[in-house]
């Protein structure tokens, strides 16, 4: 029934670990992360690099465009008479002008430098002397040309003239030497304009680039063949080492016959990077180092005080209280240190107080569900008995009155004791018993009880609401079940347990109840299940745990109930023992070491002051005490005082570290077990609360012994009123009455005398007590027996009938005859006098004479006889051998007046009348019962008559059971008399009045019919609706509506029938049936008469579309 949910804990040192583990895990993200920042990093150099070469190279091709392009329009402008440049190639043909004209040349390229830089040569070269001059200043800010390479390009242009040219063609390359040149011309006319440039120069920007120990920036022509290389260590033209076809990417030229490979190496980019990378690396680093140093300073300046606080914490639960708490200099547990030694001295205050508060709660809980429990079982007991006499069953009933006794004192027993288990199964038999009582062969039962659990103990009804809930059911079976109840042992290990098992053979839970049992939810509802619920309330309250109680159903059929709980024995003998000490120690010493077995304490209650102790007195029934003597607040003589002042049965053991004969001599003063001096001797203290438990087991007994006398005078009251309705009822000899007496056990015997004395209060007297029929009797009992108490009468018994009487049996103290008539007399005017005052404002009283029970029943009937006699006598006592019936003739000279004021319709006239005839009649002492009879049937026969007249049913019209009660009480004296006539005139009028209005008559039926048209309804039922005959109702209705209320009704029923058929699909026998025709052929034929068309075809002619 119970699922426990365990939370994993965990120390400072797995919490410190779990925090290493954390900070690497956030190092390893680090890292991470930096590897992802530098490889997105390295992505952004190469493309970075790859734009800055794409930028270079296009700047590279454009000069080689513009470069060819000036060469080309300046050489080929031969045809043009205005060029410049052709000019001064034809005054270069005259030898003295030669000078000149390459000095103008070179002054126009002097722009050159600027527009293409000075590692772009310009030159002139002409075929005719084979000459070369250089235009351009170089970078050394001279003209001339080495040698070697004016030779070197005089043989390429040679090898050139043939070729045509073109700006869009191709520089050419040319090596000299270890040099390689990018080589231009354009010639014309035997002149040849050109210009060559280094391939280094081209290779040197590209030295600014990181690219690494193997990247390389290398010139490759059409063939793959590497002409020129940059690479870290500078500029190479042999560069057959390298593996020109891995790059990392390359740039192609449109001027030049050749491509830019470039490859950066990962040592380039991280050159680069440098800054970068240890950046990341100082910030892991530090993150390495501050997480260590936050680790280290956590272990030893915070885990560890913490863990050596939490080890010495440990110490508290062993009463060691004399360490120092705190190690270390951390502010906080100094801070705690201090204030937990003012918590432990407030800790035994607040758990005495929550403990006090929970005894509390559970004593209001327990109260609670005896309050739920005890009407719950009661009530069906008295429904049973209260069956059983009503069929006449009176043997049946004298043998439930026997079970009943002892099943209704084991229920309102204290529900707080635990019980035998053989009592409770007894407790349950009986229950069975009464049962089977009121309804023979309806079940059958099983009990068994294994000796060696006979006496263990339960807490009470744990098994009879279980059997009660079978046996309930077992009732509404066709089939006779079979209700079992076992008890066995059962050991669990080293426990010893006691298995209940409960079954039936009927019907089982019903499956929702079963699975909110299985789930331990509530299953009490709108009043059900209110036992079951409140049982298994309090197993959880006496068993906790340790108890275990499972519900299902047997696959044979009916339910079962499986209950586990502790072996524990006592039964009768549980007792609460309260320890009472200011040393806390002493407590938990006493708690440890006594041996509490074989003494019957089973609970053990602490208390660490005076006050203390007396507050847990007040919530629980203690049986034993063991207090100290010397306690702040008070001392343990003074709680003692206490406690026989209040005339608490408690057993008292002192304990003191005092061997004073002062306190000794006290100590028995106050009834005290035993004395005993600190340090405890256990083995001492246990054989003192051996003899308090000896004490508190006979003073049970001696209770129990007073209980059953209780219960015992309790029944016997229950007896003897059973046995006199039986005697006033049936009439007894004196031989039948000894005989049935001895049977009961009740002192009847030959030669007493009784007398009845009946009491009957007004009905409309207004109380001044407001107690019922039980409380009555007890009351009249002992008022008229205290009044009794110095005479030789006593009162035998009181009991209550309907309607209205209480009858007191009185009985003669001696069998004889008594003798003073005078005092008895008086005693009964007192006793009238004084219920006058104190209860019933008015009263009859009439007393029999003294004769043998075989008068009994006669005496009852005259003094009956005497009542209805005297009706008008009221806080009198009359005596039946004293009370002369008073000779009336009844003789009802108003007849015709009364008939004559109901005609003109004025009750209240009418009443008057009546109350002045009754009120003449009571001061003449002539109102009794005959009387009363013969004028409520007069009355009721001029108003019977007055409404048949006018065609109302006015046996229907007071019907009522209010009408049947004042007919019944209208027969007891003059008010009851007018109350009932008042009604019964006003009543007859104002219907009367009410059906003159026509249209309420009809509106009524009306109403009635448009609720019922469905059901089959006769005009008969509509007269006895208001109370109308027939007939008259019939012509009522018919000149209010113009129709007969049959046709009426078929109009009802035709409308409804339309709105169907036109605003459903419903079948058309189905509204055949709805309508309140079961035959369709009628129903068609009625609908056709009434509207024209059959139903099908008023359905095809007006549904709605």
């Amino acid at each position: 029934m119970r699922i426990s949910k365990q939370t994993k804990k965990t120390t400072l040192a797995q919490q410190g670990r779990y925090l290493l583990i954390c900070l690497l895990s956030m190092l390893l993200l680090f890292l991470a992360g930096s590897v992802l920042i530098l490889n997105r990093t390295q992505r952004q150099v190469y493309e970075q690099l790859e734009e800055i070469s794409k930028l270079y190279t296009d700047e590279l091709d454009n000069r080689f465009f513009r470069i060819s392009r000036n060469l080309f329009s300046t050489v080929m402008d031969s045809s043009n008479p205005d060029s410049a440049f052709w000019k001064y190639m034809d005054l270069m043909e005259k030898d003295q002008y030669e000078e000149y004209v390459i000095t103008q040349l070179r002054r126009n390229y002097v722009s050159a430098a600027w527009n293409f830089g000075t590692d772009y040569n310009v030159f002139l070269y002409t075929q005719k002397d084979e000459s070369l001059y250089q235009l351009s200043i170089s970078s050394d800010g001279l003209y001339a040309v080495d040698p070697y390479l004016q030779e070197a390009l005089k043989r390429r242009i040679k090898s050139l003239s043939q070729q045509t040219y073109a700006v869009k063609k191709k520089w050419t390359v040319m090596h000299q030497g270890d040099d390689v040149y990018m080589l231009k011309v354009a010639q014309s006319q035997g002149v040849g304009l050109g210009c060559y440039v280094n391939l280094k120069t081209i290779l040197e920007p590209f030295s600014e680039l990181s690219l690494g120990k193997s990247g390389y920036v290398s010139l490759v022509d059409q063939n793959g063949k590497s002409i020129g290389t940059l690479t870290e260590k500078g500029i190479v033209t042999d560069s057959s080492k390298l593996d020109t076809g891995n790059y990392t990417f390359r740039q192609e030229l449109s001027q030049a016959p050749f491509e830019i490979r470039i490859k950066i190496s990962w040592t380039g980019v991280l050159n680069l990077m440098t800054g970068s990378v240890f950046a990341l690396l100082g910030v892991a680093f530090l993150m390495v180092i501050a997480g260590s140093v936050l680790l280290f300073h956590l272990e030893t300046k915070i885990l560890k005080p913490v863990g050596m606080f939490t080890e010495n914490l440990q110490k508290y639960d062993n009463g060691d209280l004399t360490y120092q708490m705190s190690e270390g200099n951390l502010v906080e547990l100094e801070q705690i240190d201090d204030k937990f030694r003012n918590m432990i001295h407030q800790i035994r205050r607040l758990k005495i107080t929550l403990y006090e508060q929970e005894l509390q709660k559970q004593k209001i809980e327990m109260d609670y569900l005896k309050i739920q429990i005890r009407p719950h079982f009661y009530m069906n007991c008295l429904n049973f008995i209260y069956s059983m006499i009503d069929f006449g069953q009176y043997d049946h009933a004298k043998s439930m009155s026997r079970i009943t006794s002892d099943y209704l004192a084991y229920i309102f027993r204290n529900t707080s004791e635990m019980v035998p288990v053989t009592a409770e199964t007894n407790h349950c038999e009986n229950y069975l018993k009464i049962l089977l009582l009121r309804y023979p062969e309806k079940f059958t039962y099983y009990f068994e009880v294994h000796e060696e659990v006979e006496n263990a103990v339960i807490f009470p009804f744990l098994i009879q609401v279980f059997v009660e809930n079978a046996a309930k059911h077992a009732l509404t079976l066709e089939k006779v079940p079979l209700i079992s109840v076992t008890v066995y042992p059962e050991d669990r290990g080293d426990e010893k347990y006691v298995n209940i098992y409960i079954s039936d053979t009927g019907n089982g839970f019903p499956e929702e109840t079963l699975q909110r049992l299985k789930a331990g939810e509530d299953i009490s509802e709108h009043g059900k299940h209110i036992g079951i619920e409140n049982c298994l309330k309090r197993f959880r309250y006496y068993y906790g745990d340790s108890g275990e109680i499972h519900f299902d159903n047997s696959p044979l059929g009916g339910a079962i109930v499986d209950i586990h709980i502790p072996y524990k024995t006592g039964g009768g003998k549980n007792m609460k023992l309260l320890l009472v000490d200011d040393e806390e120690y002493v407590i938990e010493s006493i708690k440890r070491n006594l041996d509490l077995t074989e003494t019957g304490v089973n609970e053990v209650y602490t208390a660490f002051s005076v006050q203390q102790a007396k507050n847990i007195m007040g919530m629980v029934d203690i049986d034993i005490v063991i207090s100290d003597i010397v306690m702040p607040g008070g001392t343990g003589f003074d709680f003692v005082e206490w406690v026989r002042k209040e005339e608490l049965k408690v057993q008292v053991i002192f304990l003191t570290s005092y061997a004073e004969f002062d306190y000794a001599r006290r100590a028995i003063q106050l009834n005290s077990v035993d004395y005993l001096l600190k340090p405890i001797d256990f083995d001492k203290l246990k054989e003192a609360v051996q003899r308090a438990a000896e004490s508190v087991a006979k003073e049970k007994k001696i209770q129990d012994l007073r209980q059953e006398s209780i219960k015992w005078n309790q029944n016997r009251k229950i007896l003897q009123q059973d046995i006199w309705k039986n005697v006033l009822k049936d009439g007894f000899s004196e031989e039948k009455f000894c005989e049935t007496a001895a049977q009961r056990q009740l002192p009847y015997g030959p030669g007493h005398y009784f007398r009845l004395i009946c009491l009957m209060p007004e009905i409309k007297s207004n109380k001044r007590e407001m107690w019922d029929t039980a409380t009555m009797e007890f009351v009249i009992e002992n008022v008229l027996s205290e009044l009794y108490e110095e005479t030789d009468i006593a009162v035998d018994t009181v009991f209550y009938q309907e309607p209205g009487s209480y009858w007191i049996v009185t009985q003669s103290k001696e069998k004889a005859f008594p003798q003073d008539g005078g005092r008895d007399c008086e005693i009964l005017r007192q006793f009238v006098a004084w219920m006058n005052e104190k209860i019933y404002p008015e009263l009859w009283c009439g007393a029999g004479q003294w004769e043998s029970v075989l008068g009994m029943q006669k005496q009852s009937r005259n003094l009956q006889k005497m009542r209805e006699g005297s009706l008008s006598v009221r806080n009198e006592v009359l005596f039946l051998n004293e009370f002369q019936a008073p000779q009336t003739s009844y003789e009802n000279k108003e007849l015709d007046v009364w008939k004559a004021l109901l005609s003109e319709e004025k009750p209240e006239e009418l009443l008057e009348r009546l109350q002045k005839y009754l009120d003449r009649t009571e001061r003449e002492g002539m109102i009794t019962r005959e009387l009363l009879v013969a004028l409520r049937t007069d009355l009721t026969q001029v108003v019977y008559a007055w409404l048949s007249e006018r065609e109302i049913k006015a046996y229907a019209l007071f019907a009522d059971a209010d009408m049947e009660n004042l007919h019944r009480n209208s027969l007891y004296g003059r008010e009851e008399m007018m109350e009932y006539a008042g009604v019964l005139v006003r009543k007859a009028v104002q219907y009367r009045q009410y059906i003159n209005k026509s249209d309420s008559v009809t509106s009524q039926v009306c109403a009635y019919i448009d609720a019922h048209y469905r059901e089959e309804i006769h005009r008969e039922e509509l007269g006895e609706l208001v109370f109308l005959n027939t007939d008259y109702l019939s012509r009522i209705f018919k000149k209010e509506k113009g129709i007969s209320i049959s046709n009426y009704i078929i109009q009802k029923r035709v409308e409804e029938a339309k709105k169907l058929l036109t605003q459903s699909t419903l079948p058309i026998n189905t509204v055949s049936l709805y309508v309140g025709y079961s035959n369709f052929s009628y129903f068609t034929k009625m609908f056709k008469d009434n509207t024209g068309y059959a139903p099908l075809e008023y359905r095809r002619s007006f549904s709605e579309k």
